[in-house]
């Protein structure tokens, strides 16, 4: 059970009939795995551990494996075992997108970060100042635009590449 009932971060699909579900405060993280009985369903538990502690943030599934914010550090964990593959970048309480097999991190302190979405190894290719103060936001990415916002300014970013057919004079 989570603390003052704080069940916030949105479960994560990882498959037609499988769901993780997370939460912060020394709770951790599940994968539960949906079935049909006749007019009801149930779930069964895959596995449950504490590798993965999302507060508020929604982590992301892609190939095989979950990326979230674990108490504000970035973490990667099998999808198939529960096991952490890797633990490190200090974002806070920020968000993340998937996008082209990279992860968009937005720190709660409005940095921006852009980290390989990989089992290998933790690898942050790019950090940048976004957002000034708290951003506890969630980015959105439309048509190669990333938009970020918190409580008194917004962005955006084009991040669409850049055409070398015919170059700009």
């Amino acid at each position: 059970e989570v603390p003052y009932n704080n069940a916030i971060a949105m479960p994560v699909l990882a498959g037609t009939n499988q769901l993780m579900i997370s939460a912060g405060y020394g709770v951790g993280a599940a994968l539960l795995e949906i079935r049909a009985l006749g007019n009801a369903f149930e779930a069964d538990t895959l596995w449950r551990n504490r590798n993965l502690k999302n507060k508020f943030n929604a982590s992301v599934f892609w190939q095989g494996h979950f990326y979230g914010l674990d108490e504000g550090v970035l973490a990667c964990v099998n999808a198939d075992s529960g096991a952490r593959v890797w633990r490190d970048g200090r974002y806070q309480y920020g968000q993340l997108l998937l996008a082209q097999g990279h992860l968009l991190v937005l720190a709660g302190d409005g940095e921006l970060a852009l980290v390989e979405a990989t089992p290998r190894a933790f690898t942050e290719k790019h950090r940048l100042p976004a957002l000034k103060g708290k951003t506890w936001n969630v980015p959105a990415l439309a048509h190669g635009r990333l938009l970020l916002r918190n409580a008194s300014e917004m962005t955006c970013f084009d991040l669409r590449p850049r055409r070398t057919d015919n170059p700009a004079p």
